[in-house]
């Protein structure tokens, strides 16, 4: 309740402990906690404490003065009957669990309508971020569109000049009349460019051979597959097995042969590829030489470059030796 509307339960209690003290003309007040009392009475109760008489509460405030019309209330309450005072009262109480109630749904909608502002806020400064980013995307376009539209000017004056040029090229080509020396040197420049780029592929190839063999944690990981396998036919053998010593060193012996024989298999395809990789070097090279034989060139036949095939030499070897180190590591069974 208001300050201006007084609990009957409080006014009842004052009556009842300042009813002799009463002269007709005493002044009402309230607390903070809606508690009424004679003025008087409660001045003297504040100086000794600060606090409501009946709920003890601290008082921070002065007492508000009730008007007339509220004082004559307790003379229209006090002759009634107790009983439409205690109905009056349990009135009074639904009144404000209602007013308690309405207080908290307020609250409610006011969270709710703040948290809605706050995400509508967040939605607003998102669409003007997105707006700036369009914004931005359309000046990059434009941009973009017109360094296109000069890159294609450009791009067509550029085809109108080597259109040009190749006319006036292929008008002056029959007037000049390549001489045999520079014939036989262009031909030897393009030999010669063959088999640099036959050298190349080649080396591209070794290299590729060279980073086969460099790849132990592959290796490692496939043996270390092989070895799990090896263990799970190990744990089932001891769980079959009458004798798990004897099936123990059968299942062993077993995997040993198998990692060797993939070992071998191994070594025996390197061997293979390399020695196709020799076969197609001496091929190419035998056929060069053939070619310029045929055509009777006084030039003498294209050597293959000693220090590329030392370096393809010592790239096999090292592989070799890696392969047959890996190889036998991964044999032993633990």
């Amino acid at each position: 309740l208001e300050l201006g509307q007084p609990r009957f339960t409080s006014a009842v209690i004052m009556r009842a402990k300042a009813g002799r003290r009463r002269d007709g003309g005493g002044q009402l007040v309230a607390t903070e906690c809606k508690h009424v009392y004679h003025e008087q009475c409660l001045s003297q109760w504040m100086k000794r404490s600060p606090t409501c008489p009946e709920c003890k509460a601290e008082q921070k405030s002065k007492p508000v003065r009730l008007k007339p019309e509220v004082q004559s209330l307790e003379d229209h309450l006090l002759p009634h009957d107790p009983d439409a005072v205690a109905r009056l009262q349990a009135d009074i109480a639904d009144i404000e669990r209602e007013n308690e109630k309405l207080e908290e749904r307020i609250e409610g909608v006011e969270s709710v309508t703040e948290s809605l502002t706050e995400e509508c806020e967040a939605a607003e400064g998102e669409l003007e971020r997105l707006r700036a980013s369009l914004r931005r995307a359309k000046r990059e376009k434009q941009s973009a569109e017109e360094r296109m539209y000069t890159v294609e000017q450009e791009m067509q004056m550029k085809l109108e000049e080597l259109r040009s040029i190749q006319g006036a090229v292929r008008e002056d080509m029959p007037v000049r009349e390549p001489r045999p020396e520079v014939k036989r040197l262009r031909d030897g420049i393009v030999n010669n460019r063959n088999i640099d780029v036959l050298l190349r592929a080649v080396e591209q190839e070794w290299h590729q051979l060279l980073e086969s063999y460099r790849r132990p944690e592959e290796d490692l990981e496939v043996l270390t597959a092989e070895l799990n396998a090896v263990e799970e036919e190990l744990q089932e053998a001891r769980a079959n097995c009458r004798s798990p010593v004897a099936k123990r060193k059968k299942v062993g012996l077993t995997a040993h042969e198998r990692v060797m024989r993939r070992g071998l298999e191994r070594q025996l395809t390197s061997s293979s590829r390399e020695q196709s990789v020799l076969q197609r070097m001496r091929t190419l090279a035998g056929g060069d030489v053939r070619q310029q034989q045929q055509k009777g060139e006084p030039q003498p036949s294209p050597q293959p470059n000693p220090g590329v095939l030392q370096r393809h030499a010592t790239r096999v070897m090292a592989a070799s030796q890696l392969s047959e180190v890996s190889q036998p590591a991964a044999a032993p069974l633990p």
